[in-house]
């Protein structure tokens, strides 16, 4: 999909939509003003109850199905960080990065690296493989709970 540089969300979500044969509707756009809101990550079930607050509310399974559409679309990307349920993060304003993901607390934080990310392409090209996406996850300890004691072998 060729977009404009400087795009808005909606202009690509609308073009997306467009491409795909579907149509912008006032729900769908709540749903994408209230991703690109919500901060880098963010689960299904926080996004719902947000938009169940708004007037007139948007169901349930509006916010699913337009996740799933968004998704699908590469909008958004789903990221697990060892809970057992889905996180999303949008990737409209998201250059590539990585994720360092405390095992006690579950904060996460966005680091982003270019040699981390050359290295990568070079193991890939070197293997003859083409990279559609990526996600790279440290696990560990934070500093406030490594410092906490409160830390407990995984």
């Amino acid at each position: 999909m060729r977009l404009p540089a400087g795009a808005t969300a909606l202009e690509r979500y609308r073009t997306s939509l467009r491409t795909a044969g579907g149509c912008m509707t006032a729900q769908r756009a709540l749903v994408l003003s209230e991703v690109t809101a919500m901060g880098p990550h963010f689960d299904v079930q926080q996004l719902a109850r947000r938009m169940a607050g708004h007037s007139p509310p948007v169901s349930r399974a509006t916010v699913y199905r337009t996740i799933a559409h968004l998704e699908q679309l590469g909008l958004v990307r789903r990221v697990v960080f060892g809970e057992p349920h889905a996180h999303y993060e949008s990737t409209l304003d998201a250059g590539d990065h990585e994720h360092l993901v405390c095992r006690v607390c579950g904060r996460v934080i966005e680091v982003s690296d270019r040699q981390v990310e050359r290295r990568l392409e070079a193991l890939a090209a070197g293997r003859r493989f083409t990279v559609e996406r990526r996600t790279v996850q440290v696990v560990g300890l934070c500093r406030e709970c490594s410092g906490h004691g409160k830390h407990r072998p995984s």
